[in-house]
């Protein structure tokens, strides 16, 4: 079935194929919403396969019932230059002693968590060791065995509507996974305090985390994760930020639209000392001058 995203109804559904804006009106295929709602009994999100295809299913409560939308998850991941990163920023991400926080950044659709999900499933096949993704729920199908390395998904908040949310829970999951002796953990995306504080926490632990942040620019998402996590966190972020990536779509004359990436590398003392002195203003610039520098190589 062709689709990226399909909202589905009793007796009929939408699907969105990728790429394309509007949205196409088909019948329900047979049985199909049945077999969703009773998987899905009592969950506001989880996995399910349509066509043997992993998707991600959301549970929609509207003023007329019950309904879903069905993502299909990627589960073909593409290494990061395949992506449109640029060849000397993922040759930088994917230095072997990189550790600390690295944050993709950018508004939504943009690609931030398929490209922190590339990070992190190339550098376990390239470097080996073991990884735990913490996400609500898992967006990719990243779960398995890698020659010499592991990935394991774990669906933090797969709870009943009872409990949806619980603030200890990311925490509890990280530092499970920390001392299980992981080498990345992909903290899922920061939306709420509990998260940012989490996210700031553990990145000080030694291992490479990798998360996702909403923001508009660079300086917005290291202003965004200080508000969020927290009285005191810029100085601890200021020594265990590693690297922020942002991302926007641009849109060439033809309509092919491409990656466009501003990083912000974090090695650099008076960077640190922007971050810790939330000088954003200061960070932004540094960000732009490293845009000019690394993409252009001069």
């Amino acid at each position: 079935m062709d689709f990226s995203t399909m909202w589905l109804y009793p007796n009929e559904a939408l699907v969105r194929v990728k790429g394309k804006r509007g949205l196409e009106v088909i019948n329900t295929p047979d049985g199909l919403y049945d077999k969703i709602k009773e998987s899905g009994k009592d969950k506001i999100s989880f996995k399910y396969k349509v066509d043997d295809e992993p998707c991600r299913i959301e549970t929609v409560n509207s003023v007329n019932g019950t309904s879903f939308v069905i993502r299909k998850l990627m589960h073909d991941l593409k290494p990061l230059v395949e992506l449109g990163m640029p060849v000397k920023v993922a040759e930088r991400l994917m230095d072997p002693k990189l550790n600390g926080l690295v944050i993709f950044a950018g508004l939504q659709g943009v690609g931030k968590t398929t490209c922190g999900s590339s990070l992190l499933l190339e550098r376990i096949k390239k470097y080996g060791g073991s990884a735990q993704v913490l996400e609500d729920p898992p967006e990719l199908d990243l779960d398995g065995i890698y020659n010499n390395g592991v990935i394991q998904q774990i669906d933090v908040h797969e709870r009943n509507y009872a409990n949806i949310r619980i603030n200890e829970e990311l925490g509890y999951y990280a530092s499970r996974a920390l001392r299980a002796d992981t080498d990345i953990v992909y903290l899922g995306e920061v939306l709420r305090s509990s998260e940012a504080k989490e996210v700031v926490t553990h990145s000080g632990n030694g291992a490479l985390i990798i998360t996702t942040i909403h923001a508009s620019s660079v300086s917005m998402a290291i202003e965004r994760l200080i508000n969020l996590a927290g009285k005191n966190s810029e100085f601890m972020l200021s020594t265990t930020l590693s690297a922020i990536i942002y991302i926007t779509l641009r849109t060439l004359n033809s309509g092919k639209r491409f990656m466009h990436v501003s990083p912000l590398f974090c090695d650099s003392p008076t960077v640190r000392i922007a971050i810790k002195e939330m000088n954003f203003d200061a960070v932004e610039n540094y960000a732009q001058q490293q845009t000019n520098s690394i993409l252009t190589g001069s």
